[in-house]
C-alpha cells in the first residue's frame, strides 16, 4: 500500500480497513464504496467511533461505477468472489493506467483473477497469503502495463507469484489448488469428459511443478 495516495475502498462493509488506513496514514484520501445503503451505515458508524468521519467519504458505488479516476490511485478489492472482482474490474476502463495500483483479495476462484489481470494487460507484482485462524487468504497486487507480453507459463492463473514466497503457508494452498485439480479432473473423467478432465490435468501438474 502506497502511502499519502487517493484509496478507494470497493465493498468496503464496515469501513474497518479505511478506518485503519485513516489513522495509520494523514496524508491519505479515503473513499469507502458499497453497492448498498446498509453497509455504508455500518461503515459510517465505525467512522464516528473512531472520530474520523472527516477523513473517510462514503460513496454508493457498485464496483467503481460512481468513482472518477482522478479519486483512487490504489484501488482495494476485499473479501469477494473472484468471478465478482474480475467482473468489476472489466466494467472501469481507467484502471488501464500504469499510475494505478490493485490490491485484490479474492476469497475464492483466485484463478480467474489471475486469468483477468493477464489478458488484459496487467502483471502481478506480487503475492502473499495471510493466515487467520483456520483460513488461509491470497492477497495480489498489480498493475496495468502497456508492454505486457502475454506469455505466462502454462497454468500460471492457478500458481501465480505463489511458488516464489518460502512461507507454509503458500505451500498448503498450491497443494489444495492442486488437490482441487486433480479431483475435477477425476470427477469430469467419471462424467465421460475426457478433454476436460486431461486439462484439469495438466493444471495440477502444473501447479505441483511450480511448487517445487
Amino acid at each position: 500500500m502506497r502511502l499519502g495516495v487517493h484509496i478507494a475502498d470497493v465493498g468496503t462493509d464496515h469501513a474497518y480497513l479505511c478506518a485503519y488506513l485513516a489513522l495509520h496514514d494523514a496524508k491519505a484520501s479515503l473513499l469507502a464504496c458499497d453497492i448498498a445503503e446498509n453497509p455504508l451505515q455500518n461503515a459510517a458508524q465505525t467512522l464516528e467511533a473512531y472520530g474520523l468521519t472527516d477523513r473517510v467519504e462514503l460513496r454508493l458505488s457498485d464496483g467503481l461505477d460512481n468513482v472518477k479516476s482522478s479519486e483512487a490511485d490504489d484501488i482495494l478489492m476485499l473479501g469477494m468472489g473472484g468471478t465478482l472482482i474480475s467482473r468489476l474490474l472489466d466494467r472501469c476502463a481507467w484502471l488501464r493506467n500504469e499510475r494505478k495500483q490493485l490490491i485484490l483479495q479474492p476469497m475464492s476462484r483466485a484463478e480467474e483473477v489471475r486469468a483477468w489481470l493477464c489478458n488484459h494487460g496487467f502483471c502481478i507484482l506480487e503475492e502473499a497469503v495471510v493466515r487467520e485462524g483456520r483460513r488461509l487468504y491470497i492477497v495480489m497486487r498489480a498493475r496495468f502495463n502497456a508492454s505486457n507480453a502475454d506469455d505466462f507459463p502454462f497454468g500460471y492463473a492457478y500458481f501465480g507469484e505463489l511458488p516464489k514466497l518460502d512461507a507454509t503457508e503458500a505451500k498448503i494452498v498450491l497443494e489444495r489448488t492442486a488437490a482441487r485439480l486433480e479431483k475435477k479432473a477425476r470427477a469430469l473423467g467419471e462424467a465421460g469428459q475426457d478433454d476436460a478432465a486431461q486439462e484439469s490435468y495438466a493444471f495440477a501438474a502444473a501447479v505441483r511443478n511450480a511448487a517445487h
